[in-house]
């Protein structure tokens, strides 16, 4: 019996640590379980997130040659207005030569000189014009101080000093 104690003992540990190994055991197969399905739940919103990521590569590449062409529209647009505002310029010189010859064969009117076609004012000249002006009066006032000074050292030097 007593020899049988000790190893009864070491059963009960052996057990005891069985059952522990054995709830472990079950624990993490329970885990692997759970992560096996969150794996498979995130593989699915992987699959999903890729085909939107496809979906908006092919709206991106189709919003690319959208704007492609509304850029070659807009360019070809532009260079038409500038065709169609020379053209337009052109006859309406034509216009107004016609109507001088007309009017100088009928004796009404005589040239006596060509018109000059005025040229556009650089950018800035409003800027440049008000700064300049800024600058001028700031110069006169300086002068007008500085020839009040010598008008007033000349007077200092004419006149003796006076004693008192």
């Amino acid at each position: 019996a007593r020899e049988a104690l000790p190893v009864t003992q070491s059963l009960v540990r052996s057990r005891k640590a069985l059952e522990a190994a054995k709830e472990g055991y079950l624990l993490e197969k329970e885990q692997q379980l759970l992560l096996r399905q969150e794996v498979t739940r995130l593989g699915a919103q992987f699959e999903h997130e890729k085909r939107n990521v496809q979906r908006l590569k092919r709206q991106l590449e189709d919003q690319t040659v959208e704007f492609d062409s509304l850029t070659v529209l807009r360019d070809r647009l532009a260079s038409n207005v500038d065709i169609y505002n020379q053209s337009f310029e052109h006859f309406a010189r034509l216009l107004e030569q016609s109507r001088i010859a007309r009017e100088q064969a009928a004796g009404d009117i005589q040239i006596v000189s060509s018109a000059v076609i005025a040229r556009p004012v650089p950018r800035g000249t409003v800027k440049k014009a008000s700064v300049a002006a800024i600058i001028g009066l700031m110069a006169s006032t300086m002068l007008a101080f500085l020839l009040e000074y010598m008008a007033r050292a000349r007077e200092m030097k004419q006149e003796p000093p006076s004693t008192h």
